[in-house]
């Protein structure tokens, strides 16, 4: 009862603005999300969600054989595969903190990057592929940050 008395001794401003927080309250405790925001909570949620899978090509890195480039948000991955496209064993994550710059080299159609490793010096990477593009560009200002666009051309 004194919770009350102390509601209605309260001006007006004040009752609107309880009434208010307690309906938004209730809301979000009781009303379930609209369908879409549940989706991209799902899909969000999924392992490889924001990434872009590349078709195999040559690297540098391997001798015999290609990869299967992966860019995300959080890394580029370099998976081993055979020249046909079958998957191998090997596998290569670089965190972004680790790339110290990339570039395209448009004449080549390469995508290069360069990574440091502790107690070991930077290493350039050379990845070759059709879908490089002038926008791959960045300096060591962006250091750690995954460029903006990596495919320009279309498929």
């Amino acid at each position: 009862m004194s919770d009350l008395k102390a509601f209605s001794s309260a001006d007006k401003k004040e009752q609107v603005c309880l009434l208010v927080c307690l309906f938004v309250c209730l809301l979000l405790f009781t009303v379930p999300s609209p369908p879409h925001l549940q989706y991209l909570d799902l899909v969000r949620s999924l392992p490889n969600y924001n990434t872009v899978t590349f078709p195999h090509c040559k690297c540098d890195a391997r001798k015999v054989g290609h990869v299967i480039v992966t860019i995300s948000r959080s890394s580029i991955r370099l998976k081993a595969c055979s020249e046909e496209g079958v998957l191998e064993e090997q596998e290569h994550t670089f965190q972004w903190e680790m790339v110290a710059q990339h570039e395209p080299d448009l004449e080549d159609e390469a995508f290069t990057f360069q990574y440091t490793r502790e107690s070991k010096p930077s290493r350039w990477v050379r990845v070759y592929s059709k879908y490089v593009s002038p926008s791959t560009s960045s300096r060591s200002s962006n250091k750690g940050q995954p460029p903006l666009t990596i495919v320009s051309k279309s498929i």
